[in-house]
């Protein structure tokens, strides 16, 4: 359906007006418009409908727009959101009922919203997830703001889920799974000289290039403090969950996610563009000869518990 509709008028069922000036008029308007239209399908004019119909998409043409706008830069393309919008619109004209008197607006609004979020859920995702985590990751970020209100702290795992009615797991699941909105194009700059993902992404047959990279790695690993190293190596040499490894470092399940997240980032920003001085400097001596049992010694002592 095209989004170019006519603007400055709009016929009535008997004559054409000018468009109305604010949204009480467009409201009556549009209320008038399809009470007619049910008229004439009761009197099997099915034209006279479809042309009252038409009027009330043109009337509301704005508000579709302005609730698509809502969505725009979230990975889906602006136009395409703009026409999901009016599609979304359309069924809302054709499946108002006005005598049920719950008023267009208010019927109109959900149904349009619907429609994109659907949209989201059906089309957006890069990986797709289960419809149950998706819809658990919409409730979480939707209760989360709420409950860290309501008790003063950012909520643990265990609060979250009791307040969402599913296990912590489930929890963490849905989390992981935001991720896989979209991706990141090979050819995304990583820095001012040019290089790009595709650039720095080791060759799976070549073991030379991928001993340099995990040579890098560990040289880099070895300025971060010891609970992030630890965390890293139960997570990545454990092959532990975020829930396992709360347990075992005394955090819940959403902070171990943060640390995760927060440290992985800093590692992909040393690895472009090299370890701060500062990090340099204020190294701890566990990465010094004296001091390379202190992490295999605290990853042993937080596993015993």
């Amino acid at each position: 359906m095209s989004s170019e509709f006519p603007r400055n008028r709009v016929e009535s069922p008997r004559n054409r007006v000018e468009s109305p000036r604010n949204r009480v008029e467009r409201d009556a308007l549009t209320e008038t418009l399809l009470t007619h239209a049910v008229t004439q399908a009761a009197r099997g004019d099915d034209l006279s409908q479809r042309r009252l119909q038409q009027q009330a998409i043109v009337l509301n043409r704005t508000l579709a727009l302005g609730l698509a706008r809502f969505f725009h830069g979230r990975g889906i393309e602006n136009e395409d959101l703009d026409q999901v919008a009016m599609v979304g619109l359309c069924k809302a004209v054709r499946g108002y009922r006005p005598a049920e008197g719950t008023g267009f607006l208010r019927y109109a609004v959900p149904t349009i919203r619907g429609e994109l979020r659907r949209h989201f859920r059906d089309h957006g995702w890069l990986v797709r997830p289960s419809r149950s985590d998706q819809e658990l990751g919409v409730a979480m970020r939707t209760a989360e703001p709420a409950l860290e209100q309501e008790l003063g702290r950012a909520p643990t795992a265990a609060e979250l889920a009791e307040v969402l009615g599913c296990d912590a797991e489930d929890l963490a699941a849905a989390s992981s799974a935001q991720s896989s909105f979209r991706g990141i194009s090979l050819e995304t700059p990583l820095s001012e000289e040019g290089l790009s993902w595709g650039d720095v992404l080791a060759d799976p047959h070549d073991a030379g290039e991928r001993a340099d990279d995990r040579l890098l790695l560990r040289q880099i690993i070895a300025h971060l403090d010891l609970r992030r190293r630890t965390i890293l190596a139960l997570r990545f040499d454990h092959d532990l969950t975020q829930a396992e490894i709360g347990r075992i470092v005394g955090l819940s399940q959403m902070q171990v996610s943060r640390v995760l997240s927060e440290t992985l980032a800093t590692l992909r920003t040393w690895i472009t563009d090299g370890v701060p001085e500062g990090v340099r400097s204020a190294r701890d001596s566990s990465s010094g000869p004296a001091g390379r049992g202190r992490l295999p010694m605290a990853i042993g002592s937080a596993m015993a518990g």
